[in-house]
């Protein structure tokens, strides 16, 4: 009996110190009628978290000893875990950041027979919808982990590449590491502040038709005037 128990703790301690972590950076591009917008953000992930954020931010302050902090709300950023199956994130109403909190996996996906190489990884393509745009995906079974840019995960791999069906998103990773420390910055929230996705779209939509109504205030009431948003989710305006 003494036997067992002492192989299934060595089994366990064994699988503890080979788990999966990696960084991962990504390019991420932005793309509409008005202007284009560019940023190299990390994908770190370790014992089934991880967290995407923009890089080479002022608004990131190192600690030392590995530690960073990133100033509350400013800094773009997708924590998800695993074990919760919970994903939280900030997004701006406006001028205003607030933090959501969603339920993984976020996306349902078609995984076809095409395949290529991105980085000298075998990739093969897989095809969803979300939030009002189709995108495809290239994730590989190379790095073993459920994860992926931004919102997208829920593939039998490592997503290593998304692109909108109409340009406006695409995100491409640029350098792969596995490495057996991963460093993210601490990003702080509120736990009773998180409001759900369709709460986030519902106070999104009121804070525009205030917008407008106040607009036609201030002008000729027989004008109508339309706010043009460059949003990458459909809010349902």
């Amino acid at each position: 009996m003494k036997n067992s128990i002492s192989i299934l703790l060595l089994g366990l301690f064994t699988y503890c110190g080979f788990s999966q972590q990696y960084e991962i950076e990504y390019n991420h591009i932005t793309t509409f009628d008005a202007h284009t917008t560019e940023a190299i953000y990390k994908l770190a992930y370790a014992n089934q978290k991880s967290t995407y954020f923009q890089l080479k931010s002022e608004f990131i302050e190192s600690l030392g000893n590995d530690v960073m902090v990133a100033n509350e709300g400013v800094i773009p950023f997708v924590e998800k875990d695993y074990s919760k199956k919970r994903v939280v994130y900030n997004q701006p109403i406006v001028n205003k950041i607030v933090f959501i909190e969603d339920q993984l996996p976020m996306q349902k996906w078609k995984i076809t027979n095409e395949s290529k190489k991105i980085k000298d990884f075998n990739c093969r393509k897989a095809t969803t919808s979300f939030r009002g745009r189709a995108y495809t995906a290239w994730f590989t079974e190379d790095i073993p982990i459920i994860n992926g840019p931004w919102k997208f995960d829920g593939l039998p791999g490592l997503i290593l590449e998304v692109v909108s069906s109409d340009g406006v998103l695409n995100i491409e990773a640029v350098k792969i590491e596995k490495t057996s420390h991963v460093t993210t910055p601490i990003f702080k929230y509120k736990e009773d502040a998180l409001m759900a996705w369709e709460d986030y779209c519902q106070n999104y939509r009121k804070v525009i038709d205030r917008i407008q109504k106040n607009m036609m205030a201030d002008t000729d009431p027989d004008v109508e005037y339309n706010i043009t948003l460059n949003l990458v989710e459909d809010i349902g305006l």
